[in-house]
């Protein structure tokens, strides 16, 4: 699965008036987060586009860390479930080992193919849908504060900026590390054609998926086996993830209340 999408921070979009006006996409106020009327500014009123997009960007968070919950309990014991649901390369992966060993049909090898490439590519559309909607300041948005997290975001934006929807392509590369986020976020705010759009992310997403089934048909036995490990001690793997999530994320709220302490006291 992509990076799990997070909630805008800053100010929504200009009003369409202020579009039509020729002015910049990005918001001027700036709001607190959330998809309740306190994200929006007093002066506008969002459009039912905007709703539905920045509700669809929680949902998503939600989502996903309901799904890297679910993960090693869905990969134990219906890898075709988690690879519809996720476009997950593990679930790939162990659906063609099965089908070499003789677990599975070709059927479903197909039903996975089909769906899990549709799948990968579902935020990628939610990302370029929001960044045509909210432009420059839902891109800064979802850029992470780390150094680290800033660099990739601009390697990311100079990759989309410079080569459009052939940046889709190299973000399909799995072992790039370029936050895909930030690509098609850039491409919407750029404008790019959703038909360009979907048609190059579905065929890149339907190699790469295909890629992964055709890395398990091969491996074979050795998948299965390491998958029925995976299943046994499921639960204890889905505490392990969830203990990382909750103290994940109490240091970031440490962090984040240093660092607006550290703020008042300047």
């Amino acid at each position: 699965m992509t990076d799990t999408p997070t909630t805008p921070a800053a100010g929504p979009p200009e009003s369409e008036g202020a579009r039509s006006a020729g002015g910049s996409k990005a918001g001027s106020t700036s709001a607190s987060a959330g998809a309740g009327a306190g994200f929006w500014p007093e002066d506008y009123t969002p459009t039912r586009a905007d709703r539905i997009a920045l509700t669809l960007i929680a949902v998503s968070g939600v989502y996903g860390i309901v799904m890297m919950l679910a993960r090693p309990t869905l990969l134990g014991f219906n890898p075709l479930l988690l690879a519809c649901l996720t476009g997950s390369r593990s679930a790939l992966v162990t659906i063609g080992a099965l089908a070499a060993t003789g677990g599975t049909s070709l059927s479903v090898v197909g039903v996975a193919f089909v769906v899990a490439s549709f799948s990968l590519i579902k935020l990628d559309l939610l990302f370029w849908w929001a960044g045509s909607l909210w432009g420059d300041f839902f891109i800064r948005s979802i850029t992470g504060s780390s150094k680290g997290a800033l660099r990739r975001a601009e390697r990311a934006e100079g990759l989309a900026r410079r080569y459009h929807t052939l940046a889709v392509l190299i973000t399909n590369i799995p072992i790039l590390p370029i936050p895909r986020a930030i690509v098609f976020a850039v491409l919407g705010t750029a404008g790019t054609s959703f038909r360009a759009i979907f048609a190059v992310d579905l065929a890149a997403a339907a190699v790469v998926q295909g890629l992964w089934l055709y890395l398990g048909y091969t491996v074979g036995e050795p998948v299965v086996q390491v998958v029925e490990v995976i299943a046994k001690y499921s639960l204890w793997i889905t505490l392990v993830i969830l203990a990382g999530v909750i103290l994940g994320g109490m240091r970031k709220a440490r962090r984040e209340q240093s660092s607006s302490h550290g703020d008042n006291t300047v």
